[in-house]
C-alpha cells in the first residue's frame, strides 16, 4: 500500500507537468532556459502506464480529489499536513506510516516521507558532546 503512495505522488507530478506543457508560453519559457519539453502524448501514456499499476480504488480517491485542489497528495511533516497547515490527530499520523489516510480538515491524501519516522521538534534536545564522540568511528 506504500508503494502505491509513493507511485501516487509521481503520478500527481506527472499530471503537473501535463498541465504545465498544455501552456505553450511556459513550453517556450522552458527550451529558453535550456530543458528538454517532452511531447505530452509520451507524458500521457507514461501516466497511463504509472496509473495501472497503482490500485483503482486509490486512482479513484485521487482523481476526485485533483477536482477540489491542485495538490492531491501532500505531506504529512511533524504531524501537521502541508496542504491545509492543520496539525493532525496523532491517530492520524499512526496510520499514514501503515495505510492510506486523508486529512481530516481538508480530505488530502497524506504520505509519510520515506525513512522518515516522527521528525524531532524544534525543541528536542541536541545530542550531548559525549554523545557525538561515542558514535563517531
Amino acid at each position: 500500500m506504500l508503494d502505491d503512495l509513493f507511485r501516487l505522488v509521481r503520478l500527481q507530478d506527472l499530471d503537473h507537468l501535463i498541465e504545465a506543457y498544455a501552456d505553450p508560453e511556459r513550453r517556450k519559457l522552458e527550451r529558453g532556459m535550456g530543458f528538454k519539453v517532452g511531447k505530452r502524448a509520451v507524458l500521457r501514456q507514461q501516466r497511463e502506464e504509472l496509473a495501472a499499476t497503482i490500485s483503482p480504488a486509490l486512482v479513484g480517491r485521487y482523481t476526485r480529489l485533483r477536482g477540489r485542489h491542485s495538490r492531491a497528495v501532500v505531506l504529512l511533516r511533524d504531524g501537521i499536513c502541508l496542504g491545509c497547515f492543520v496539525r493532525c490527530p496523532s491517530s492520524v499520523v499512526a496510520l499514514c506510516r501503515v495505510i492510506a489516510n486523508t486529512c481530516e480538515s481538508c480530505g488530502r491524501i497524506l504520505v509519510v516521507p520515506r525513512g522518515r519516522g516522527p521528525t524531532p521538534s524544534a525543541h528536542a534536545e541536541a545530542p550531548s558532546f559525549a554523545a557525538r564522540l561515542l558514535a563517531s568511528p
